[in-house]
């Protein structure tokens, strides 16, 4: 794996996050698409852009950028020629960016840094073009109306277009929506006795005591072959134990499949929450703690680590994964995902910030990786995440060993649908750099 100029690396996811929001809207594209679309993994993503919305708003500076420099020359304008390349390119800056007027009232809502400066955008715009008018005017070119022009129909202030929205039907709403199939269906083929047979092995990463309820076997194997709809609602139905599966299966999928950002946050919430209520009325469960933990862990990075910091969910994190630890020390995944803690952390908030106020210590996430993949040396999401947090904590001098980490999980053979995911991923990142 050859390291990239940085620079060139988040050009290319940029680039990338500019045509899917553009295609399909914001709301519709997740990091998870992003980096597919690039062939990239989560992880090199969000070594760039730890949230979706610095994507943003590392885009809208550039629109920003680049209608500043157009709109600083509209009182040079002295013809009709000037004045129709001058909207002309005013019009091609506003479609290049589209996304941003496409699902305005949805980004203005969600981001008080976009909200603030797009109301100097259309003061700015509104000055240029009145600057525009009345250089024309002075060649005797355009008649203004006493220097005057009209500022509210065009663009649409946020008002504007909430009115406009609420006067239009409501788009119908699917709130069952069809998760989407994992890519290999069929590939894998575990039934309630080969998945009692295998235990060990499957679960060798979050030591999940083996059940006696044969429904919940059943909902384990649907689990393990990756049809992780079926096998969330088939441990929902189970009950108790299956309650795990349930939320590992939801989980899971968010991660790795789920394409819609919103959706992706909302599953993450949903099995989050259900681990909090298992915790809560089975305290020694190791695995709601961890579910909860992970769930909670994974919807932070979707808001961005330092909004999930500010709202008090890093030290909810932090906490559930040790108590996980604690009630099940040779639990790796756990340890894995309290090393991905540390390391994020820091990279957010510097050493000594992360340090003295989140507890997150750079010797200790590396420790806990290391830990972990001496419990299971065979962990691919293990070599991968240990990867990531030895470039977040490091930087370029350990970009051969994160290699080499990365190298290891995709050889791996995947025993499972999950696995198999974790294995991919390290392949596809191996192949885009």
């Amino acid at each position: 794996m050859v390291k990239k100029a940085p620079r060139r690396t988040a050009e290319r996811i940029l680039e990338a996050s500019l045509d899917l929001f553009n295609r399909f809207g914001e709301p519709n594209v997740s990091t998870t698409l992003i980096s597919a679309e690039l062939r990239i993994s989560p992880g090199n993503l969000y070594y760039h852009y730890p949230a979706k919305d610095e994507l943003i708003n590392a885009l809208f500076d550039r629109y920003e950028h680049a209608l500043n420099e157009l709109l600083g020359a509209g009182d040079s304008v002295r013809n009709v020629e000037d004045a129709w390349f001058f909207m002309h390119t005013l019009f091609e800056i506003i479609w290049q960016y589209r996304f941003l007027y496409r699902d305005l009232n949805d980004l203005l809502s969600k981001n008080r840094r976009l909200e603030t400066h797009f109301q100097t955008i259309l003061k700015s715009k509104t000055r240029a073009v009145r600057a525009m008018l009345d250089s024309m005017g002075s060649c005797r070119i355009w008649k203004t109306d006493n220097g005057r022009i009209c500022s509210t129909s065009w663009p649409p202030t946020r008002r504007q277009m909430a009115k406009r929205q609420a006067q239009q039907p409501l788009p119908r709403r699917h709130t069952m929506a069809r998760w989407t199939p994992f890519p290999h269906a069929g590939d894998y083929r575990f039934d309630v006795a080969s998945v009692k047979n295998l235990w060990s092995q499957l679960h060798f990463g979050d030591a999940e005591p083996c059940p006696h309820d044969a429904a919940v076997l059943q909902a384990w194997a649907l689990y393990h072959n990756g049809e992780f709809e079926q096998a969330a609602a088939a441990g929902l139905g189970a009950g108790g134990p299956g309650i795990t599966v349930a939320n590992k299966a939801t989980a899971i999928y968010a991660n790795y499949l789920e394409p819609k950002e919103r959706t992706r946050l909302d599953l993450f919430m949903q099995a989050a929450e259900r681990a909090q209520a298992q915790a809560a009325q089975e305290p020694a469960n190791a695995n709601a703690w961890y579910w909860h933990a992970y769930a909670l862990g994974r919807y932070s990075q979707g808001i961005s680590v330092g909004k999930a910091l500010a709202q008090g969910l890093g030290g909810k994190v932090k906490n559930a994964l040790e108590t996980a630890i604690a009630l099940s020390p040779r639990h790796a995944d756990a340890r894995i995902a309290l090393g991905t803690f540390h390391a994020e952390v820091i990279d957010k908030v510097g050493a000594l910030i992360g340090g003295m106020t989140y507890g997150a210590k750079k010797d200790t996430s590396l420790q806990l990786f290391q830990e972990a993949l001496r419990i299971h040396p065979g962990s691919a999401i293990g070599m991968i995440e240990y990867a990531n947090a030895l470039v977040m904590l490091e930087g370029e001098p350990k970009m051969q060993q994160a290699t080499q980490l990365y190298e290891q999980a995709a050889a791996c053979e995947p025993r499972d649908a999950r696995e198999r995911l974790d294995v991919e991923m390290a392949r596809v990142e191996l192949e885009a750099d």
